[in-house]
């Protein structure tokens, strides 16, 4: 999967951020997959 096909979607979510719309963390959240989750975690402690 490239960035190129989801051009699109990658603007959209670039203004939403900006105009604050939505937060970039709740978009991390919904981007990232459950399973690494622990991971992230685990790298902060």
């Amino acid at each position: 999967m490239s960035v190129a096909a989801h051009w699109d979607d990658v603007l959209r979510l670039t203004v939403s951020v900006r105009t604050g719309t939505v937060s970039a963390s709740l978009m991390l959240k919904r981007l990232v997959p459950s399973d690494f989750a622990p991971l992230l975690l685990a790298e902060e402690g």
